[in-house]
């Protein structure tokens, strides 16, 4: 929203009816652009100012929900990055008004034009092209590339602020988490099912808050649908699991509740029936599957984000129906979890706020900023999830119904191999694999390969012994995920301008740092005070260890995450008891927080083995360089 348009929804909201020529004159601005700005805000907040031939009157509710959840002001040049691509990509503007960026942001044109021409150094890797001309900022990309960039934007926003148990700890300081975790994963082990580390956190979560819920007086009623009973008897799990953790927190739970903690488990756990929506039906009315349906489809067109899995889908669509009826009720819920995530995930708080506009029209309630972090929390732990399946092998099981063969296989494959492959789906018919994008087919009938997958043929009655072919299949493909992951971390972050060998001399650590430093700079990588800020952090404290150096500034401020390599096989002295080979200066962009930190992980893991120094030493060249890490990288993962 520009800021002009924000002083016409607060001169609307304080004033009553009223003329294009009175907002004209008072906003300082044209009554064609007046009329221009309510036609763009009705197109994005529909029927939010209405128009007729005595002026114009604004909907006081929708305005005062609006002013309360606009933009903080950035204060700093990776905010103001983060806000313009919002701008031009989640608010659709085709380009932007240098100067009304400005006005916003508190900031001089000179420092705006600074920051968009560092930005096209900051996001080279997405092949995406910030300019400013004529006063108008625009990007430029294609669409595929542009999708990636607010993708990477929001996955490192969410990282490690969501499934994470210390944080669920902190925010539920009365509730004994740790004892929960414990007696939850007792019971799955008893009865022998498979969950994975994210799907339980989020199973964790889910039940923390229906139980915080609870302690707040907001039960679910029981319905009169009593096939729910059934479910659950056939499922002893679910008693059993329901009676630990109204035991663990004190609470009694209604059989509606009971059902929900049923749904819960089969979306999180290896639990595979091809009934699931039939069951989600029985306890979340149609209305609210629609509205749920609709907002993910509305999410992906306006912030390229895809919630379209079951995952997400089914406790959403139980939370939308727990929402609207705390909403006719009246009911107050604070959620502890508000200011965290406000504060470190602005662009999922932005997200959920658009849900809540978009709601507050359809149930006619104001929706207060408790509820919308626990939208926030469904959205950003989809976005984390998604995530943390980036690198498994995603697979499909073709396998006919017969004599429930299908449910066993999917079990039994999970159980075995849950923490390497994500089970994308489970078909009978092979047709059923067109337009299916998928890592490894495993199947009990011959198919002939169609796609780009490997294929393991099983026979549905002996599946012990073709564990083996399996485990090689996923053997062959995670190999392959990782030098591919690993050359493309290498094109990311290192650069053959910032390559040296030097093979016919002792250099010395000053010249090392100076090298590596300038040519940073030059580049337009870091700012002009790099070089200073790397030295006040090898002077604090040296940053060698075992036969390499790591320098680096203290701050995360590059404009460009990337590294610099020097190698010296005759060797540096870089302390006075320690000599290295290899030098790898870091500058670092806290856009690329996540992102960066599992390459920098893996690669310092990979050069504390002193074979692959030792190969390093005699590389040629960077392409030399590049294959040695990407071989090492593979063998040693």
């Amino acid at each position: 929203m520009k800021k002009k348009q924000e002083e016409l929804i607060e001169y609307l909201y304080k004033h009553n009816r009223t003329t294009s020529e009175e907002l004209s004159k008072s906003l300082s601005i044209s009554i064609r652009t007046v009329k221009s700005y309510i036609s763009d805000l009705n197109f994005q907040f529909p029927e939010l100012i209405n128009s007729n031939n005595r002026g114009y009157e604004i909907d006081k509710h929708k305005a005062s929900v609006l002013l309360h959840y606009k933009d903080n002001i950035p204060q700093d040049y990776d905010g103001r990055c983060i806000y313009i691509i919002k701008k031009l990509l989640l608010e659709k503007q085709i380009e932007i008004d240098l100067f009304d960026i400005c006005d916003e942001l508190f900031i001089s044109d000179s420092t705006l034009k600074n920051d968009i021409y560092k930005m096209n150094t900051s996001f080279a890797n997405f092949n995406i092209t910030f300019s400013c001309q004529d006063n108008k900022i625009k990007i430029y990309g294609s669409e595929k590339n542009k999708r990636k960039l607010i993708t990477h934007v929001m996955s490192e926003e969410a990282s490690g602020n969501f499934l994470d148990l210390t944080f669920l700890q902190e925010s539920f300081p009365d509730y004994d988490i740790e004892k929960a975790c414990n007696v939850i994963k007792d019971i799955f082990q008893k009865h022998h099912y498979y969950i994975n580390d994210f799907s339980f956190i989020n199973l964790i979560l889910h039940v923390t808050i229906m139980v915080n819920r609870i302690h707040n007086g907001n039960h679910i009623a029981d319905s009169d649908d009593h096939t729910t009973d059934l479910i659950i008897k056939k499922h002893p799990i679910i008693t059993e699991l329901c009676t630990a953790l109204e035991d663990i927190f004190q609470v009694t739970f209604t059989s509606s509740e009971m059902f929900e903690v049923y749904i819960l488990f089969k979306t999180n756990a290896n639990f595979h029936i091809k009934e699931q929506g039939d069951d989600l039906s029985k306890v979340v009315p149609q209305d609210i599957l629609t509205i749920t349906k609709d907002l993910i489809q509305s999410i992906d067109q306006h912030y390229f984000v895809d919630l379209s899995s079951e995952s997400f889908m089914t406790p959403f669509a139980l939370h939308l129906k727990n929402l609207k009826q705390r909403l006719l009720n009246h009911t107050v819920i604070k959620n502890p979890m508000l200011e965290s995530i406000k504060i470190s995930c602005p662009t999922i708080y932005d997200i959920s706020t658009f849900m809540a506009y978009q709601l507050m029209q359809i149930f006619g309630y104001e929706i207060s900023e408790d509820e919308i972090a626990f939208l926030a929390l469904h959205v950003g732990t989809e976005i984390e999830r998604k995530k943390s399946i980036e690198y498994k092998v995603s697979c499909i099981i073709l396998c006919p119904e017969y004599l429930n063969v299908s449910s066993m296989l999917y079990n039994k494959i999970l159980m075995d191999f849950g923490e390497q492959v994500e089970i994308k789906k489970v078909i009978s018919f092979e047709n059923e694999l067109e337009n299916e994008i998928f890592d490894l087919l495993i199947t009990t009938i011959p198919v002939v390969s169609k796609g780009n997958y490997l294929s393991v043929l099983l026979s549905p009655f002996n599946m012990n012994y073709e564990k083996n072919k399996i485990m090689d299949a996923i053997i062959k493909i995670e190999n392959k995920k990782k030098g591919n992951i690993i050359a493309d971390n290498i094109s990311l972050y290192f650069n053959p301008e910032l390559f040296y060998i030097m093979n016919d001399r002792t250099a010395r650590k000053e010249e090392i740092i100076e090298l590596l430093a300038d040519q940073m700079i030059s580049l337009g990588y870091v700012a002009s005070d790099f070089k200073e800020e790397v030295w006040k952090r090898e002077n604090a404290s040296s940053t060698a260890f075992m036969n390499i150096a790591i320098p680096h500034p203290m701050k995360m401020s590059a404009y460009k995450t990337s590294i610099a390599v020097a190698i010296c096989p005759k060797g540096v002295k870089w302390t006075d008891s320690r000599n290295v080979n290899v030098i790898f200066m870091i500058a670092f962009n806290k856009l690329d927080n996540k992102h960066f930190h599992e390459l920098y992980e893996s690669l310092i893991s990979l050069v504390n083995e002193q074979d692959v120094i030792s190969e390093i030493k005699k590389c040629k060249d960077f392409d030399d360089f590049k294959n040695i890490i990407i071989h090492n990288y593979i063998r040693y993962n």
